[in-house]
């Protein structure tokens, strides 16, 4: 628009008297319906009605519903029908047509009259109830055309079109009436009857309740209830018009005014602040006819015009001697009134939790349920908790003294998990347990969020922890579930470990506990009172059945050993485990798949177990298992199930219908041998075959291939079949040729000799074997040692020579140092005649040499230096043979006796003695002499490698021998090669199975073990008073702990045995098998409870993410995990104890205790959990 136009001007124009005016036109159903949306709540006609008639001084209203019968549902007949039924058919299938409200009140004036025509004028007189409000206009909310009767006079209302028109008229005095009466005719003449019952609703005063104020001075008779509803939209950018707000403060003025006394009800936060000036927040105040600056010390208003104030009217008097007990019984008074708000809050929330049940047809409260009502708890908890008031404290504690000494019993209905229940039946924990289904709990966000109310509760008896007797009773009233019952099982050992319930306790809990495992938990039952044992898993494997007093594995998962035997339980051994196996299957308690009598496949995976412990197991344990298998069918063969002594190990082969074990790799030999298992057949079955030698065409096993049998199993032959063999007629006879002399004659085997040519020659009888016969081969060797002759005795060959020749004598010429037979002098010149040889063959003098060995050292020095010049005639095979001959004399002199033993060249060396000559041995016999020992395996010095096997044979002899210094010194020059030992494994599978190892362990000396015991753990280990001696002894390399933490060894030094702190050694004693010690701790953090307040936690997390980001900086390259994570991962909670129990992964030792001021919890990736004292260590913190 064109700024220049003079908009003042164009007004005035505008209203001139001259132009004529319009009156503006108001569509009255559409602003009466506008006005009747304001009321939200229901009874909208009713509860104007009644205010109205309360003001006309009325004591008395009518209220009459007039119903038509349904045009659907008959009207229920005959004889038998009562009221009941009567009147429940017309409670449900009639419908209300009009209804009638009359009251005795004052009659109309004639300026009510008016005011009946007019809108949202109300009563002037602010006395009235109905001094506010649309008051009669609201009858259209259900009628169209009133009809108002009072006095003589009647009025009624009719619409033209959107008009609203009145209409009224005089009636006769015999037709009028002292009561005013409307008449209502419904809108929709199908409306159901309403709920008649809310008409007829107030709030009853409980029985627990005493009304009564403390000095008995007021009593509270009733209580009125009034509900309000604030609606109000809030903008973020408000258009603000004075003039518009003045038009419509005119036009509202008289219809929205309110009064608010307590508020009841969950808002939002932004409502909360819009609402604040009426609805308190924090504290209300004191209203006497005006706001005081008394706050009530709960969150509500309290308007009390009885209460007198001050001098200066800003105050309560509780100091004058009258006015002071007056008002302090009126603040009782408001107590009591709150604790009746209190009540009224609950009954109404447990009357919806019980319509919501019964709404889904649930006997049960859900946690749903609870969920729903909850803030509405809360907020009632948060409003009625009773804090300091101000200026005057002696106001909040009077309100909340008589809030709770109200009570008749010390109880209050409260919210818990299984509905709304008087507060003595419900507990408090800190956190909810999940074997606990019955026992009513606070709701956590109850305590979390009205945490003043409940600490209110305690401090009054209303409320209590939940107590072993709670425990106890939810255990005895119904069975547990499979979760619940693990869950119950920890939380036994954890109160045992925190000493928070004794032993007893929890085996009376224990003797209670019933729980129904299986499928939708309908299985078996597992009653924990009739339960002995436990079984970890290690020995017996989780899909074998158990004994009924033995715990299902998998309902101990993750528990550890020490922690079951606290409840008196003991671990299930083999042998017992093994009888009720076996008396399972003899009574066929078991099903046929875990029967050791019928299911090879279940016989299979127990033997494998029994494999496995059968090297823990003791003498008299693998006895007793053994009389258990011996005498059932337990063997899988592939014959079926037989006994151990009729079945075959799968070598015996002789056979192809024999019972062989059917058995996995997994199972040891020794174990099958043991309960009896043959490796060898019955002995009466080969003495069948082989006594019924039969011509050579018709044999199916020759007596060749019995032999060859024998031979393969001839270390498992019991010893008395050994002799029976060696006694039987069952060796056939060879003639001259090599054939069978007569088939069918048998001897002994000492009557026959071995079939060589020479023998046959001899015309001696000789075994008969059809192929080539090798003295030195298996055979040959086993019927040796069954007494077969290889030649024959003095007798027979002298008997022999006289009917033959004589045989030449063996002797020689000139050799005399070995003390062989020399020819005469005579006859020398005549020895080639006589086939003497010069000197006898090397292998006749290596012969004569390792069975008479020299007896002293000139002996020695003779023989030797005999040989020595016969060097190139020994092969590397003789010379092997000499060098493992015991030929070498080695004396020693004990006192005034000299003693000889003899050595293995090999094991005997030519050098210096001086280091190892008491433990090895050195002999010096001359040049000549020595260069013959040396030909068969001496050395000048000892090697590496014959050192370690020094060791490992006789390691206590050698640490006898060689003081502490030099053993070490000798243990650090094998550590030197410890490749070299790595690469000879049978030596280095010696070496970490002996006990050669030199190890210390400690002990406090005697005289300061007062001062240990006078000190704490931490004390005495920075102690430098405290000194303790140290005793080495040899051990295994898995006895020794290899020390490479401090603090540990300073805890257990006393306990275990060490390896010396050299550092080649300790790498040579971990690569033999001895565990670091780290590598053996086990740290178990023992968290106390947390308290509420957890502002501390938060300040010190905010501390270490500010720290850690510092200490990070100059890292952020070699980090896997940034800073930022550490902020939305870490967590701090406060906690009243931290315990560290630091043990020893299989040592037996009592776990050493010790009080820590900040413990970590890691979950990986999901986050870290930090526990703190509250003066908390950084050390700790760090580490």
């Amino acid at each position: 628009m064109d700024s220049r136009v003079d908009l003042a001007r164009l007004r005035e124009q505008t209203i001139s008297p001259h132009v004529d005016e319009e009156a503006v036109t108001v569509n009255r159903r559409a602003l009466i319906d506008k006005i009747l949306a304001r009321y939200s709540g229901a009874w909208t006609t009713l509860r104007e009605l009644i205010p109205n008639a309360a003001d006309a001084s009325a004591k008395k209203v009518t209220i009459r519903f007039e119903s038509s019968p349904s045009t659907k549902v008959p009207f229920p007949g005959g004889n038998g029908i009562d009221n009941a039924a009567l009147l429940k058919h017309t409670l449900q299938q009639h419908s209300i047509y009009r209804i009638l409200v009359s009251n005795d009140g004052q009659s109309f004036s004639d300026s009510d009259w008016m005011r009946l025509k007019r809108i949202a004028e109300g009563n002037p007189d602010e006395t009235k109830i109905g001094a506010f409000g649309v008051g009669f206009y609201s009858v259209f909310a259900d009628c169209e055309e009133p009809l108002i009767l009072s006095g003589r006079k009647t009025m009624a209302f009719l619409w033209k079109g959107n008009s609203l028109y009145t209409k009224a008229s005089t009636i006769t005095a015999d037709c009028a009436d002292s009561e005013i009466t409307f008449l209502l005719h419904y809108r929709n003449a199908t409306s159901p009857i309403p709920d008649l019952l809310s008409l007829c609703a107030n709030i009853s005063i409980s029985k627990n309740i005493n009304t009564k104020t403390k000095e008995g001075l007021m009593k509270i008779v009733a209580v009125a209830h009034q509900n309000t509803q604030i609606n109000t939209k809030w903008l973020n950018a408000i258009d603000w018009s004075p003039a518009k707000q003045g038009q419509i403060a005119e036009e509202l003025i008289d219809m929205a005014c309110a009064s608010i006394s307590i508020y009841s009800g969950v808002t939002a936060h932004k409502a909360t602040e819009l609402f604040s000036s009426v609805l308190p927040n924090e504290h209300g105040r004191i209203f006497i006819g005006f706001p005081t600056p008394q706050t009530t010390g709960i969150r509500c208003h309290i308007s009390a015009p009885g209460v007198i104030p001050a001098v200066e009217r800003e105050s309560i008097d509780l100091n004058a001697r009258y006015v002071k007990t007056w008002n302090i019984e009126m603040l009782r008074a408001a107590g009591i009134a709150c604790r009746i708000a209190y009540t009224k809050e609950i009954e109404e929330l447990k009357s919806r939790l019980k319509i919501s049940m019964q709404s889904e047809s649930r006997a049960t409260i859900s946690a749903t349920d609870i969920e729903s009502v909850a803030p509405q708890v809360t907020h009632v908890f948060k409003q009625l908790t009773a804090t300091e008031s101000t200026p005057s404290s002696s106001v909040g504690q009077l309100i909340g003294e008589a809030f709770w000494d109200c009570s008749t019993t010390a109880s209050v209905d409260i919210l818990s998990t299984k509905g709304i229940l008087p507060s003595h039946q419900v507990r408090v924990v800190s956190e909810p347990l999940r074997f606990v289904e019955n026992v009513p709990l606070v709701p956590a966000s109850i305590v979390a969020d009205a945490e003043d109310f409940i600490r209110q509760l305690f401090e009054r008896g209303m409320v209590s922890d939940m107590t072993v007797k709670d425990i106890q009773k939810e255990l005895e009233s119904r069975s547990l579930t499979e979760i619940q019952l693990i869950a119950f099982l920890r939380w036994c050992s954890g109160q045992l470990n925190s000493n928070q319930l004794d032993t007893s306790t929890i085996r009376s809990l224990l003797e209670s506990a019933i729980a129904t495992i299986g499928a939708q938990d309908s299985g078996k039952v597992v009653a924990l009172s009739q339960i002995k044992t436990f079984s970890m898993g290690a020995k017996i494997t989780t899909n074998m059945p158990l004994p009924d007093h033995t715990i299902s594995m998998k309902l101990t998962k993750g528990m550890k050993r020490w922690q079951l035997e606290q409840f008196g339980w003991e671990e299930l051994q083999i042998v017992p485990w093994s009888r009720f196996i076996i008396d399972g299957a003899d009574r066929k308690h078991l099903s046929p798949d875990q029967s050791i009598l019928v299911s090879p496949v279940f016989a299979q995976q127990y033997f494998i177990i029994i494999s496995k412990a059968w090297d823990s197991l003791n003498a008299s344990s693998k006895q007793a298992l053994i009389n258990l298998l011996r005498s059932h069918a337990v063997m899988p063969t592939k014959l079926g199930m037989r006994k151990p002594a009729d079945a075959y190990f799968p070598s015996v082969k002789l056979f192809d219908d024999l019972a062989t074990i059917d058995l996995p790799t997994g199972v040891k030999e020794k174990v099958m041998t043991a309960l009896g298992v043959r490796k060898t057949i019955e002995l009466n079955v080969v003495f069948d075959l082989l006594m019924s030698q039969s011509p050579k065409s018709e044999q199916k096993w020759s007596f060749a291939d019995q032999i060859r049998y024998l031979v393969s199993v001839r270390d498992d032959i019991p010893k008395e079949d050994i002799e029976k063999l060696k006694i039987a007629t069952i060796c056939p006879v060879g003639e001259a040729g090599g054939e069978l002399l007569k088939p069918g004659r048998l001897c002994k085997v000492s009557e026959l000799f071995e079939p060589k040519d020479i023998l046959r020659t001899l015309t001696l009888p000789v075994l008969y074997w059809p192929s080539i016969w090798r003295p030195e081969g298996p055979e040959g060797r086993f019927l040796s040692n069954w007494g077969l002759s290889t030649y024959p005795d003095v007798l027979i060959l002298v008997g022999k020579i006289l009917e033959a020749a004589s045989s030449i004598s063996w002797t020689f010429i000139t050799q005399t140092e070995m003390d062989f037979a020399i020819l005469a002098a005579d006859l020398r010149p005549h020895a080639l005649k006589f086939g003497v040889a010069r000197d006898p063959s090397i292998q006749q003098c290596a012969t004569r040499l390792t069975n008479a060995p020299p007896k002293s050292v000139r002996e020695a020095i003779i023989v030797f230096g005999y040989l020595s010049g016969r060097l190139g005639e020994i092969n590397a095979q003789l010379a092997e043979a000499i060098g493992n001959s015991k030929i070498v004399p080695i004396f020693k002199r004990l006192g005034e006796k000299q003693t000889v033993r003899y050595a293995k060249p090999k094991v005997v060396f030519l050098g210096d003695p001086q280091t190892y000559g008491d433990v090895l041995d050195f002999v010096d016999f001359g040049l000549e002499a020595n260069s013959f020992l040396l030909k068969v395996g001496s050395k000048s010095k000892p090697g590496s490698l014959e050192l370690a096997h020094m060791v490992i044979d006789n390691p206590s002899k050698n640490l006898g021998v060689l003081d502490k210094t030099r053993y070490l010194d000798l243990l650090r020059k094998l550590a030197g090669i410890l490749t070299t030992l790595k690469s000879e494994k049978a030596l280095w599978r010696d070496m970490t199975h002996s006990a050669f190892l030199l190890g210390y362990t400690e002990e406090l000396d005697d005289s300061r073990k007062s001062t240990k015991r006078s000190r704490d753990d931490d004390d005495f280990a920075a102690d430098d008073d405290i000194t303790f001696i140290r005793n080495y002894s040899l051990q295994r390399p898995e006895n020794l702990v290899v020390v490479d933490s401090s603090f540990e060894y300073a805890i257990f030094r006393e306990h275990l045995c060490f390896a010396p702190e050299d550092m080649a050694l300790e790498q040579f004693y971990a690569a033999l098998g001895a565990p670091m010690l780290s590598s053996l701790v086990e740290n178990d953090d023992r968290i106390g409870n947390i308290p509420p307040d957890q502002n501390l936690a938060r300040k010190f997390r905010g501390l270490v993410i500010e720290r850690t980001r510092i200490f990070l900086h100059e890292y952020s390259g070699e980090l896997r995990l940034e800073a930022k994570w550490l902020e939305k991962s870490l967590s701090v909670v406060m906690v009243d104890r931290i315990e560290r129990r630091i043990s020893l992964q299989g040592y037996e030792i009592s776990p050493h205790r010790e009080k820590r001021t900040a413990a970590i919890s890691d979950y990986g990736r999901k986050g870290v959990t930090l526990f703190i004292m509250q003066t908390p260590d950084f050390y700790e913190v760090s580490t």
